[in-house]
């Protein structure tokens, strides 16, 4: 299965997404969060994972066409200030964010495992 760069925004926006649904769920019902901790840890893993394949995937075909890819949205247009937000998908921007990603998973899964007395 071949990405388009214009997935990259599935990087940051997964484990955005995850923990806050995460952080919102258990502020709004403390004591339901306490028995389905297992259940949010498995899902903010697997939102890791999703990202960190989407990471790859973007490498790997980065590294096949060497190309760099630059998406940019104008948030706030006025006739003489534009602020512009956007992605830039390069080499060291894929290495970065795979290294990131895998990381971020072996982090969530030590944090489970060391949390799961708690």
């Amino acid at each position: 299965m071949e990405f388009s760069n214009k997935y990259a925004c599935l990087i940051p926006l997964c484990p955005l997404v995850a923990s806050r649904l995460t952080g919102f769920f258990s502020f709004l019902f403390p004591e339901a969060a306490r028995s389905l901790r297992r259940p949010c840890a498995a899902f903010n893993t697997f939102s890791l994972a999703i990202a960190t394949s989407v990471s790859l995937s973007l490498f790997w075909k980065q590294a096949a066409t060497h190309s760099i890819q630059q998406y940019l949205w104008a948030r706030i247009p006025k006739s003489d200030f534009h602020l512009k937000i956007g992605l830039l998908i390069d080499p060291l921007t894929l290495v970065m964010a795979t290294l990131v990603t895998t990381v971020g998973i072996s982090v969530m899964v030590y944090s489970d495992s060391y949390m799961c007395h708690d």
